[in-house]
């Protein structure tokens, strides 16, 4: 039964689609006679030659169907031919037939289980299967409608063109096909794909290589394609979305990338200047830690400015990802109202609340605060520098006074002004002091040496001691003596003078003794035997005749002579150069012992006599630990 002509022509049952188009109608929505090998929706199908198939609808025609259908499949799996028997099971490429060959030359094809098509080919050599392969000889007819091209099928009125005009072939190369002229079949494809394919006004490509391009060649308006391979793209902007300002834009400008449809970039690049703008965060990580370039945020307040008005700039926030500081690490610039300036601030992790470690550096100085759990800081400043640990020491120096304190708030080393003291841990009298009247060396109390407008003086005693030959050997000990002491200042000289042939001699003391002699002091002479001393003195002062000695004895007698005085103190302006003498030997041998605190000594209230008569402890300066200023919170 021929197939109707056209699509109203057909049964409801048969507008589904055809198994072939010719003679035939479109499918639906279509305006080309359409093919189809299902057939879907159908049940009644047509042949080229106009057969018509009608699928069987009651229960005897499905039985002899699939009988039919068992029998032919059967038949097809295992068939008999003149070169032995052809068998069909289910595998893969790699499966071997599980079964023995009955005679050599039987053959077993391997199906997929799921497509069906044929992946391999064995042959039964008498002992075993052998792969077969299949090679153009044995290719006697190919219908080129089975021909693909990647996915795309020929279509079948291109093949059918084909194999009218050329014919049918058992084997054949393009080299060996010519066309009008000298022109060979390659070229002439190749030139005509390419007229109709590459130069097209438009086409879609999978993949494009910057060599298959010449330079200009390539003027369409839209390249649609998976890959653009090269090396150079020149002249031309790359963006993800056409609108303005919108997506990312890659051209001669620079990069900007714009923050969805409101126009604000919140990246850009500037190809002439090199600026960067970032809006967001910029940051790198590793296995364990994360740094980011933010907006610094005070904890408490939430924002930029914080409790106490200080402001939070951008900065660098660093962390650890596997057990994150509660307080990370910071550099930032901050503004606060109590310091003139921008502060730059940096900020050591911290897992404890309240006051972070921190530096701080602006105009003001340096300031670095070690946090809450173990209290030190260190500031420097126009005004000075201070650093120390509450309640273990500090050092603070600036322009009114320095001062250092070890193991607590008591200074030992303390300079202000015209006095100072530096004393031990151990003893507030075992020091070195000086106030307005004096320079004070102490061991005790009691044991004391000091200088002050009269000279050095000491309380306790003055000794010295020193090492004697030979006995410095046996003992390992020095040698110590006291010193002999005086209200006056003594002077003395010692020669020993040898009498000549009558018994005299004149021993002429050095001609500066009248200068510096004390007019009210007494003077004496004494010698070493029976002998007997005159001073001849001439007068005091600078123009006085040189003093000596007159000497008489047994002629020819070595008479050892003291002459013993005193002497005035000199006092030098250093201005004039002017020296000038003051003769002490009528002064009073009494006098009050230095102050005792760091004043200047004018207050005579604080000076008191310790219960030997010295000269009192050492000061002991109060309490002065650094003010701990404020720290930020973060």
């Amino acid at each position: 039964m021929a197939g109707p002509e056209n699509l109203a022509a057909a049964p409801t049952e048969a507008r589904g689609g055809q198994y072939v188009t010719v003679p035939g109608f479109a499918a639906p929505g279509q305006s080309l006679p359409t093919n189809s090998r299902t057939a879907p929706e159908s049940t009644v199908v047509y042949s080229p030659k106009g057969w018509r198939w009608e699928e069987a609808g009651d229960t005897y025609s499905k039985t002899v169907s699939k009988l039919t259908a068992a029998t032919m499949e059967s038949a097809v799996r295992r068939i008999r031919t003149s070169m032995g028997e052809v068998s069909y099971i289910r595998g893969t490429s790699d499966t071997m037939p599980p079964f023995v060959g009955q005679s050599v030359g039987d053959t077993c094809r391997v199906q997929d289980a799921q497509t069906l098509d044929i992946v391999a080919e064995w042959r039964w050599g008498g002992a075993s299967w052998e792969r077969m392969k299949v090679t153009s000889e044995q290719i006697s007819n190919l219908d080129v409608g089975k021909l693909t091209a990647g996915a795309a099928n020929i279509a079948e009125v291109t093949a059918r063109k084909i194999a009218s005009d050329v014919g049918r072939f058992l084997e054949i190369t393009t080299d060996q096909l010519t066309v009008t002229g000298n022109a060979s079949f390659v070229n002439a494809t190749a030139h005509h794909v390419w007229s109709e394919i590459i130069t097209a006004g438009e086409g879609e490509f999978e993949q494009i290589k910057a060599g298959m391009l010449a330079a200009n060649s390539v003027t369409a308006s839209n390249i649609q394609g998976g890959a653009i391979d090269g090396q150079v793209i020149t002249g031309a902007t790359i963006q993800t979305d056409r609108g303005n300002n919108r997506g990312i834009k890659i051209d001669s400008s620079g990069i900007r990338a714009y923050m969805g449809r409101s126009g604000s970039t919140t990246f850009e690049v500037d190809a002439d200047t090199g600026r960067v703008k970032v809006l967001g965060e910029v940051g790198i990580q590793d296995t364990w830690s994360v740094a980011k370039f933010i907006d610094i945020v005070e904890q408490q307040s939430g924002n930029d400015v914080g409790q106490r008005g200080d402001r939070w700039g951008v900065g660098l926030y660093m962390n650890s990802k596997t057990f994150p500081y509660k307080y990370p690490a910071l550099i930032t610039y901050k503004e606060d109202p109590t310091n003139s300036g921008g502060i730059l601030y940096l900020q050591a992790p911290s897992y404890y609340d309240g006051a972070t470690p921190n530096m701080r550096l602006s105009g003001s100085g340096l300031a670095v605060y070690s946090g809450k759990t173990s209290t030190w800081q260190m500031n420097l400043s126009r005004s000075g520098f201070g650093a120390g640990a509450a309640g273990k020491g500090n050092l603070a120096i600036n322009d009114y006074s320095a001062t250092i304190t070890v193991g607590g708030y008591n200074p030992h080393l303390y300079i202000q002004g015209g006095q100072f003291w530096l004393r031990s841990m151990v003893d507030t009298y075992r020091g070195v002091w000086s106030n307005g009247s004096a320079t004070i060396l102490g061991w005790t109390q009691h044991k004391q040496a000091y200088v002050d407008g009269s000279g050095f003086h000491a309380v306790g005693g003055k000794d010295f001691a020193m090492r004697v030959p030979g006995e410095w050997q046996k003992r390992h000990m020095m040698l110590r003596h006291a010193s002999t002491e005086s209200p006056h200042d003594g002077i003395e000289y010692w020669e020993n003078v040898e009498l000549d042939s009558t018994g005299h001699a004149t021993w002429a003391l050095p001609d500066y003794v009248p200068k510096i002699a004390s007019p009210t002091a007494p003077w004496v002479v004494l010698t070493s035997s029976s002998a007997t001393a005159k001073l001849v003195s001439t007068g005091y002062g600078v123009d006085a005749t040189p003093w000596s000695v007159e000497v008489t004895g047994q002629p020819g007698e070595t008479v050892a002579v003291l002459v013993k005085g005193a002497r005035q103190i000199d006092e030098w302006d250093d201005t004039t150069d002017h020296v000038a003498l003051r003769d002490r030997s009528k002064e009073s041998v009494w006098e009050l012992p230095p102050a005792l605190g760091p004043g200047d000594g004018s207050d005579q209230d604080v000076v008191a006599y310790d219960s030997r008569g010295g000269y009192g402890p050492s000061p002991t300066p109060p309490p002065t630990p650094p003010t701990e200023d404020a720290q930020e919170k973060q």
